[in-house]
């Protein structure tokens, strides 16, 4: 597999500590990106899986440089944004090269709880080999959705 390296720069890299990588896509998040990783580091989880924040081009304050470089791994800039398949593409590839055990995804958005991250290892340790969660299956949550979204996503479920 090679990828196009004109739109990609990597900021910054540390080495390699955990067998797992936790990608996460970023465009625009402002302070929720922050929020998140902070999360992440109160439940400890930078302890079990090393830390990718891929960005597409981000033109707010998400990408704050001196916090990255002390909370996580590796940063790559995709430059002039070509969305999210493009930024997992470049993550995917990046898991591959380093060799990683499992590469999960969890958007920047603060929409996910990053606590079900040790639920989603446990499982791919011992019994799967792909593990996806989902807000619209049992026991799923439809947190901070604006409302026209969730009717959407509602509304085109009932077409299907």
């Amino acid at each position: 597999m090679k990828l196009d390296n004109s739109y990609q720069k990597i900021i910054f890299t540390k080495k390699k500590i955990n067998k797992h990588l936790l990608v996460i896509p970023n465009f625009n998040e402002g302070n929720e990106l922050k929020k998140l990783i902070n999360k992440i580091y109160f439940l400890k989880l930078n302890k079990i899986i090393d830390i990718l924040v891929v960005d597409g081009g981000s033109t707010d304050n998400s990408i704050n440089l001196n916090f990255l470089k002390k909370k996580i791994n590796y940063l790559l800039i995709i430059r002039n944004n070509k969305g999210l398949s493009r930024q997992l593409q470049y993550a995917y590839y990046f898991s591959l090269k380093k060799k990683y055990s499992y590469t999960l995804t969890i958007d920047a958005n603060g929409k996910d709880d990053p606590k079900n991250i040790y639920l989603f290892l446990k499982k791919l340790d011992k019994e799967f080999s792909f593990v996806q969660g989902s807000r619209f299956i049992t026991g799923g949550k439809e947190l901070y959705t604006p409302y026209n979204k969730l009717f959407a996503i509602i509304y085109n479920q009932t077409k299907i």
